[in-house]
């Protein structure tokens, strides 16, 4: 599993790797912040796509994307759910679990696609099952 600082470093690579590719974030949240009332501003990424990953302990446990118009919140909310998985659910509900977003903009939303397994292989998150 990559640290926080690995995997900023790798976004960064990647998007040196697509010069004309402009991101927004890396941004972190509180994950009781966008579970709750006191949802953080983001403009607009209840349908932006982008990547999104939860931090926990100090490491990345698993990387995700929102496609375009599924939207990074609506995708954060989806992990949010009780799995049977009791690692995977003392994760979601630790009120230290951090979550990250980076946001593409509309016309490049299919860089998710890449950004995703780009990340996954790179940082190993402990939450991620399949191989890419």
């Amino acid at each position: 599993m990559a640290s926080t600082v690995e995997l900023d470093a790798w976004i960064k690579k990647f998007c040196d790797l697509v010069p004309h590719l402009t991101v927004d974030g890396p941004r972190r949240f509180s994950l009781s912040d966008v579970q709750g009332r006191r949802r953080p501003t983001f403009e607009g990424w209840e349908r932006r796509s982008g990547v999104y990953w939860f931090e926990h302990g100090g490491a990345v446990r698993y990387v995700g994307r929102a496609m375009w118009r599924k939207g990074l919140l609506r995708r954060i909310e989806d992990h949010c759910l009780e799995r049977g998985d009791a690692e995977w659910d003392n994760v979601w509900k630790d009120r230290d679990t951090v979550v990250g977003v980076v946001a593409l903009p509309e016309a490049d939303w299919y860089w998710a696609g890449a950004l995703e397994p780009y990340l996954i292989t790179h940082c190993a998150p402990q939450f991620n099952k399949k191989v890419c």
